[in-house]
């Protein structure tokens, strides 16, 4: 996958306009690609110079990041047409390499060979190149001639020192001089071709000189009344434009960019943001900046066509509902381009706006529930799911509005597309989003008598499979039989482009997981989230973050949020289905990557035994899980005396496994009813390193938040928590056994321990009267309650003469304000 790959392309072919863009993404790590499930894909129709108006709320335009795929990149026209010149004998790379990589010394070198035999001195590279033999063959003169003009041009075509457009341009003499020399070039040119590209470097050559009204009479004297369908009318096009912008019509400008942005898909990313930035003050001084008026540009429109065409241009760069621009582009021209993409753009925003909440809405699974919770009731979480809510009603009423214009687009048959498919596979969507089947699988059978071709034939072959899992009352043996040849072929798809393998990852862990919920399979449910997180091959799903590296993955149970709501049950049922013998050829497919480590599923439910307190199930099930993976969660001695909570030990020389801690805990708790004094303390010792605060927390959860809002005050949400994950916050079991310890022990020193343990876990169930810190000891309420704990006053009483008593005041903070504080 490519990285930042030509991102800034777009910015440098608009240094020709003299103007400039900056951009700037949403901070965070979050990917603008793939930040709501989606599965109509954002390329299926329409020219790739369209690709940076893709729909994403995360950039200002979507190919500011590189894209997602290679074919995201435009295809670059001008190198087209001259191998449309050259009668297609040269490759586009070698073209691309000899026009814009070659210096001018080899081809003048090349030229005077073909025009007087001079000896050829090129290196093997160009020597090789496909164009290079062109010309060796044809001794085309006149365009080896052109080709070195440009050279020479490419120096002063540009930004000025330091790349700013402000600066001074480079030798205006220079380029006066090759202003003339190419008016007489110009002149003497034979053929169209050259002819138009000699007006464009002249007017170019002026342009970077700053002679805007130059610009301006250049375009008049070379051009006229011309027009042409190849790019360099344009290109003089958005350099006249350009030269209008600089003189302060903002408006004619942005006329004339519109003009230049529908004509061609050569520089239509430049075009548009020159277009954009007419209307959008900017620079240091914004304030004063362009600011042209719609309604102004909109009169300077000729024809119908043309006033539809800013009408799309602004629907293309649209967040909210660009559905009243559509209609009325529609409405003044059905032929207009573009219409499509606005259309894919809308239906993308339906998906985030509508589609992820009914997604989510119907899963059988809670998305807090990875904290424990009972229910999903609190305060404000329902006033989220209230807004939520609110917000999905709004936009369903949006997408079927939708609907009906594609409804009235298909059945005039007047656009562009009417015949590929696209408009009747874009309502066959908008009625799976909204889980109407019957009208989903009508518009399928319409979009079928279109015979559609490449990537909507793709479109219409996914819309089937998501259809068939949906619209079936049961996913059965029969069923999974049938989809799983359409499942395979997307696995494929998903190998190549990273738009299916997202695809193919939000099939698995959304739309089949759903199916499975609401038939009561959770455990198939389950086993496709992990298909779909663990990839095509097994090496992970699309991440704009990974690295290439093909390594085996698995999905760990402990950080699955799915997993936790499932019963330990489910998850020894699941664990006894993968070990058994014959599978369906779905389920072997569904399986063919591992989705678990060898033991991983008895290291969980032994993991969820040890938080639960269960010690003889979490030892009878960890007996089986190998030393290698129980080392991979290791973690220092859990009965040793901390006096201070800290997550990182001091002592790295005597560490435990699960499964050790499983065996120690089960050998005191099947006896402790008849444990002595330091026993029970022992074993207090082993429940407060499970806790939140204790050095060994991971024995019993796989995942711990430095700044938890469940910790240290006694929060009203604790009482929503699960019991085993209320204790992990209250640390009411290890008080219990501190509190047997002390009564039972007749050692001072055991005595002073307990009661300094006692204070500790008194402290992590704190009252605070304001907003508490997530760092108890900013937050003065803290501190005042701990300094009122009846433990501290217990052992200054009674046992200050101890010398654990005297450890403790030196390593306890708390314990030396106390002492300060009642000595005062």
């Amino acid at each position: 996958m490519k990285h930042l790959r030509n991102v800034f392309t777009a910015l440098i072919i608009i240094g020709a306009l003299c103007l400039e863009q900056i951009v700037t993404a949403c901070g965070g790590s979050e990917d603008p690609y793939d930040y709501y499930t989606s599965f109509f894909q954002n390329n299926v129709t329409g020219s790739k110079a369209y690709s940076m108006f893709y729909y994403t709320s995360g950039l200002s335009y979507y190919d500011q990041w590189g894209g997602l795929d290679d074919d995201d990149t435009p295809d670059d026209i001008n190198i087209k047409e001259w191998r449309e010149y050259g009668q297609q004998q040269f490759s586009d790379a070698d073209a691309a390499a000899f026009i814009y990589k070659y210096a001018y010394k080899d081809l003048s070198n090349l030229y005077y060979h073909i025009e007087q035999q001079k000896a050829l001195q090129l290196p093997d590279s160009i020597s090789r190149n496909s164009m290079t033999k062109w010309f060796l063959k044809d001794k085309d003169l006149e365009a080896l001639g052109y080709l070195m003009y440009a050279k020479k041009c490419e120096l002063y075509s540009g930004a000025g020192e330091e790349g700013s457009w402000n600066a001074a341009p480079k030798d205006v003499p220079s380029m006066d001089k090759l202003q003339k020399s190419g008016k007489q070039l110009w002149k003497a040119a034979k053929k169209d071709f050259f002819q138009w590209r000699y007006a464009y470097q002249v007017m170019r050559l002026a342009f970077y000189s700053k002679d805007y009204r130059g610009t301006k009479a250049l375009f008049t004297e070379l051009v006229g009344d011309k027009t042409s369908t190849n790019i360099m009318y344009n290109r003089c096009l958005g350099l006249k434009a350009g030269a209008f912008y600089q003189t302060g019509d903002y408006n004619f400008a942005a006329y004339l960019y519109s003009l230049a942005f529908n004509a061609t898909d050569d520089n239509k990313p430049s075009n548009y943001i020159s277009y954009d930035w007419c209307f959008t003050p900017h620079g240091e001084d914004y304030q004063k900046g362009p600011q042209a008026s719609r309604e102004a540009v909109y009169k300077l429109a000729h024809t119908n066509e043309e006033k539809a065409v800013l009408q799309v241009m602004d629907a293309l760069h649209t967040y909210e509902n660009a559905l009243p621009l559509l209609k009325k582009a529609y409405e003044l021209s059905p032929q207009a381009s573009g219409l499509d993409i606005v259309m894919t753009r809308e239906i993308n925003k339906a998906e985030q706006n509508y589609f992820n909440y009914t997604l989510g809405a119907n899963s059988g699974f809670s998305g807090d529930y990875s904290y424990g919770y009972r229910t999903s009731n609190s305060s404000y979480y329902g006033s989220y799911e209230r807004e939520a809510s609110e917000r999905a009603t709004g936009a369903r009423k949006q997408m079927q509005e939708l609907m009906r214009f594609g409804e009235k687009v298909y059945n005039e048959g007047k656009t562009r597309e009417a015949q590929s498919g696209y408009w009747p596979l874009a309502l066959a969507y908008l009625h799976y989003m909204d889980q109407n089947w019957k009208s989903c699988a009508e518009w399928i059978a319409k979009a079928e008598k279109q015979n559609p071709t490449g990537k909507i034939k793709d479109m219409l072959l996914l819309e089937k499979l998501l259809l068939a899992i949906n619209s079936k009352q049961k996913l059965d043996a029969a069923t999974e039989q049938d989809i799983l040849p359409s499942v395979q072929w997307l696995e494929e798809k998903a190998k190549k482009q990273n738009r299916y393998a997202i695809t193919y990852r939000n099939l698995l862990t959304t739309v089949l997981p759903n199916a499975y919920i609401k038939q009561g399979d959770t455990m198939k449910a389950l086993l496709c989230i992990a298909r779909g997180s663990t990839g095509p091959e097994g090496y992970g799903s699309y991440s704009y973050w990974q690295y290439e590296k093909k390594e085996q993955v698995y999905v760990d149970p402990g950080f699955s949020s799915e997993m936790n709501q499932v019963s330990t049950a489910g998850v020894l049922a699941l664990k006894d289905w993968l070990k058994s013998g014959k599978k369906s050829a779905y389920e072997s497919w569904l399986i063919k990557h591992k989705p678990y480590k060898d033991g991983a599923l008895e290291l969980y439910v032994g993991t969820r035994y040890l938080r639960q307190h269960e010690f003889d199930k979490a030892e009878a099930i960890l007996k089986n899980v190998s030393k290698s993976l129980l080392s991979d969660y290791a973690f220092a001695d859990p009965f040793a005396d901390y006096w201070i909570d800290t997550q990182e030990p001091a002592d790295t020389t005597t560490p435990s496994d699960k499964y050790q801690f499983a065996r120690e805990m089960n050998r005191m708790q099947s006896n402790i009813d008849k444990a002595d004094a330091a026993t029970l303390y022992r074993y207090a010792n082993g429940l407060y390193s499970m806790t939140y605060y204790g050095l060994c927390w991971d024995a019993g959860m796989y995942g711990r938040s430095g700044s938890d809002g469940m910790a240290y005050y006694a929060d009203t949400s604790r009482n929503r928590l699960l019991d085993d994950y209320r204790k992990y916050y209250t640390a009411e079991e290890p008080m219990k056994y501190y509190q047997l310890a002390l009564d039972k022990s007749k050692d001072k020193e055991l005595k002073a321990k307990c009661l300094f343990m006692l204070s500790k876990c008194w402290q992590k169930s704190a009252t605070s009267l304001r907003d508490y810190h997530y760092d108890p000891t900013e937050n003065n309420d803290y501190v005042q309650y701990t300094l009122k704990s009846p433990y501290f006053k217990q052992l200054k009483a009674e046992y200050a003469n101890t010398a654990a008593y005297k450890e403790l005041l030196q390593d306890c903070t708390y314990l030396q304000y106390y002492v300060r504080k009642t000595n005062q």
